[in-house]
C-alpha cells in the first residue's frame, strides 16, 4: 500500500495527499518500509561507480540512509513546531508523511541519472517533489493559499539543513 501511494504520488498528487491525509501511515511504516530502502538503494546505486572498498561503501551507504532518516524526522519536527505560523495544522506524522512522500522524485531521479554520467541532468527532476510537498500541504497541514510557498521554500531549507547538519555529523563519528 506505502509503495502504491508513492508511485502514485508523483503521477496524481492531489488525489494521494487527499487519501494520506484521510489514513496517514505510520511513522514505523514510512521509515522502515519506504525511506530505509528507497534511501539504501539510491545510495548503492549512486555509490556502485566509485570503486571504493567494500568497507567504506558499507559506511557511505548508512551515513546516506541516516542522513535521510534525520532529514525527514528531525527537519519534520521543526516544520511540525513551525507550521502554526504558517497558519497550518496538522500532527507530526502528517508532516512525517508529507516529507517521506515528497522524497519520492528526489530517490527516483537520484537513482535514474546515477546509472551514466550523461544522465546526470535529470538530477533536476528531483525538483518535482518541491511541487509535490506544495500540493501536499493543502492537504496534510491544511495550509492557506497564500502561505504555501513561503512554507514550501522554508521546508526545504530546513529539510535540506537537517540533512547536511546529520551528514557532517554521521561523517565525524565514523571517518572522524
Amino acid at each position: 500500500m506505502v509503495w502504491k501511494r508513492a508511485l502514485l504520488i508523483l503521477i496524481k498528487p492531489a488525489k494521494i495527499w487527499k487519501e494520506v491525509a484521510e489514513k496517514p501511515v505510520s511513522a514505523l511504516i514510512l521509515l522502515a518500509g519506504l525511506i530505509l530502502p528507497l534511501s539504501a538503494l539510491t545510495s548503492a546505486v549512486n555509490l556502485a561507480t566509485d570503486e571504493l572498498p567494500s568497507d567504506v561503501l558499507l559506511f557511505s551507504i548508512l551515513i546516506y540512509v541516516l542522513t535521510i532518516i534525520g532529514s525527514i524526522t528531525g527537519g519534520g519536527y521543526l516544520i511540525w513546531r513551525l507550521s502554526p505560523r504558517f497558519f497550518s495544522q496538522g500532527s507530526y506524522l502528517d508532516v512525517l508523511n508529507l516529507a517521506a512522500f515528497s522524497y519520492i522524485a528526489v530517490f527516483i531521479a537520484l537513482i535514474v541519472s546515477s546509472l551514466h554520467h550523461h544522465l546526470d541532468v535529470l538530477k533536476l527532476l528531483g525538483l518535482y517533489s518541491v511541487y509535490i510537498y506544495w500540493q501536499g500541504l493543502t492537504y496534510m497541514l491544511k495550509t492557506p493559499v497564500e502561505r504555501k510557498t513561503g512554507f514550501t521554500l522554508i521546508s526545504a531549507i530546513i529539510l535540506t539543513g537537517c540533512g547536511y547538519l546529520v551528514n557532517i555529523i554521521m561523517e565525524a563519528v565514523i571517518f572522524g
